[in-house]
């Protein structure tokens, strides 16, 4: 019958009255305690999660830079070789492309922008002409040492180009 009827606790003591306001303020205190520690526990792993990432984004971008320069040392490399002759220069990138992985294409062109040379791991393009004067990469080569391209993705590669 107590189940059916709320009035015992209205007919209850005091005791009894206190005695369940003290368990529900002990139930309440409680739960928020336990909501200030899963949201300072959350914040603390996001933070550590976030500076993990940003320390292994950091040596990813050291390890980038270190591989471009390194690229862009061997391709300076070639393109101040003692080659005079389109020949020389052929050799000379041919021989780029098989010891360096990375390097899909190599072009030579002329003062005025013209493509003399042209070589990949499947084609050999002499003397095509292609007009690049006003290609970003070649103006900015000549005001610069270098000029990088940004990166761009082919069938899920990263790609970019190296002006020296």
């Amino acid at each position: 019958m107590i189940g059916t009827d709320k009035s015992w606790f209205l007919r209850g003591g005091l005791f009894a009255k206190y005695a369940i306001s003290l368990v529900g303020l002990v139930v309440f205190v409680l739960a928020v305690n336990g909501a200030i520690e899963v949201w300072i526990s959350y914040s603390g792993t996001k933070a550590t999660l976030t500076d993990a990432m940003g320390e292994k984004a950091d040596a990813t971008a050291r390890r980038i830079e270190q591989s471009v320069s390194e690229l862009e040392r061997q391709i300076s490399w070639v393109t101040r070789a003692s080659a005079v002759t389109l020949e020389q220069h052929r050799a000379d990138y041919a021989q780029l492309l098989n010891q360096v992985p990375a390097i899909n294409q190599l072009s030579l062109l002329s003062g005025s922008g013209r493509e003399q040379l042209r070589l990949s791991r499947l084609t050999i393009s002499i003397d095509s002409g292609a007009d690049f004067s006003r290609d970003v990469r070649f103006t900015e080569t000549l005001d610069k040492a270098a000029s990088y391209s940004p990166a761009y993705f082919r069938q899920q590669r990263p790609l970019m180009a190296i002006s020296v």
